[in-house]
């Protein structure tokens, strides 16, 4: 999730009306005010998705001029996660949180770019930090699962798929999730009913088909 500033300013119905594109709106504010901090972030959130690279140098002029905001701290980062540049994304992410300590969403982001250069320890520490800000971050519960299963911790795993599950019972990949961890942990006949689920909820899910062959041949050779 990218952050994006509040409109500048009040303007008239007629003067809103030449603006109903955002980015027409912005460049057109820089060019009266070319050190508006606001318009670069938020052109820079407008183009992450299709120009990246432009993003990018948008956002660093926005801290050209407010260096200390965390919100285009915390926008930057997750370009440059985006284009696979970890290593930078996660300083700016730290900057972010420093800046900001209760920011939630910079501090589970941070924790995926962590977990992504093999710094477990200080992923979980930003994952749970994350939820203590906001224990409704259901992707936060997501992300911790997958770290606890990938460290070996599937019990602790289960406990974060099932939080992560309460808030998206429908989605397919949470019962998948929830059924890995649990056949990880050796509670194959649940595995089998949660994988039973996710292909309910989505019959040609080829990982669930294989998991739930996996888990009743393990019950059957109990």
């Amino acid at each position: 999730m990218l952050v994006i500033a509040l409109p500048l300013a009040f303007m008239s119905r007629s003067e809103s009306s030449q603006y109903v594109d955002p980015q027409i709106l912005y460049e057109s504010t820089l060019e009266r005010n070319p050190r508006c901090w606001l318009c670069y972030d938020n052109l820079g959130v407008l183009l992450t998705a299709d120009d990246p690279q432009n993003a990018v140098l948008l956002f660093r002029r926005a801290l050209a001029e407010n260096p200390d905001d965390q919100d285009v701290h915390y926008n930057l980062g997750n370009v440059l996660l985006q284009m696979g540049k970890v290593d930078e994304g996660a300083a700016e992410l730290k900057i972010a949180v420093r800046t900001k300590p209760a920011f939630a969403e910079a501090h589970d982001n941070l924790g995926t770019a962590l977990a992504r250069l093999s710094d477990y320890a200080g992923a979980e520490r930003e994952f749970r930090t994350a939820l203590s800000l906001k224990p409704t971050l259901t992707g936060t519960h997501t992300n911790l699962g997958r770290l606890l299963q990938m460290t070996k911790r599937p019990a602790e795993a289960v406990t974060e798929y099932r939080l992560a599950l309460k808030a998206q019972p429908s989605v397919p990949e949470a019962h998948a999730n929830l059924a890995n961890s649990l056949f990880d942990a050796g509670e194959f006949a649940e595995a089998a009913k949660e994988y039973q689920e996710a292909l309910r909820l989505n019959p040609g899910y080829t990982d669930a088909r294989d998991g739930l062959t996996r888990a009743l041949a393990k019950i059957k050779g109990s």
